[in-house]
């Protein structure tokens, strides 16, 4: 263990959602900035290196990227959090509301990151000191195949600083 300073930050209360991605990735669509899009669109993994996965997203007629069920059949809730990024994409989201709002957005740092997840007096998991798979997003908290769930789904994986989702989902 080491004592780490981190100055004070402001950090979003929940895991950013399809519907708050999709948005960003439309708005590069209608900015002409298509090829940017392509490269930030979530994706599944590839079956080779150096190859692009199927797009989780559909893409339809009018240039707009829309949930639908992807290869296993499965079907994407708008609130579910935005998955199968990398952190450029994250980071070009993050500019993206930045520029949106006139907002400082950026992304947290991984001491701030930590920070917001465990709070300051050193607990293991956001809800304490004790871990109980039922209090989030995890393969042990629900049966059949492990899927995400709608950011506000766990109430109880909750920081002590109010910031959902940090124990499980994505």
């Amino acid at each position: 263990r080491q004592k780490i300073w981190v100055d004070g930050f402001i950090i979003q209360e929940h895991p950013v959602t399809n519907k708050e991605y999709i948005a960003f990735l439309n708005s590069l669509m209608r900015k002409g900035r298509k090829e940017e899009a392509l490269r930030h669109v979530p994706r599944e993994r590839a079956g080779k290196a150096h190859e692009s996965g199927a797009m989780i997203y559909g893409l339809n007629e009018a240039n707009e990227f829309f949930l639908c069920p992807d290869e296993d059949g499965d079907v994407w809730e708008m609130d579910y959090p935005v998955c199968f990024i990398d952190w450029f994409a994250a980071k070009a989201y993050a500019d993206w509301m930045a520029e949106t709002t006139d907002l400082p957005y950026r992304l947290p740092t991984e001491h701030e990151w930590e920070k917001a997840a465990r709070g300051v007096d050193g607990r293991p998991y956001p809800s304490g000191w004790e871990f109980d798979p039922s209090w989030c997003c995890v393969r042990e908290s629900h049966a059949g195949r492990p899927l995400p769930q709608k950011v506000d789904a766990f109430p109880q994986d909750k920081s002590p600083y109010g910031v959902l989702g940090m124990a499980g989902n994505m």
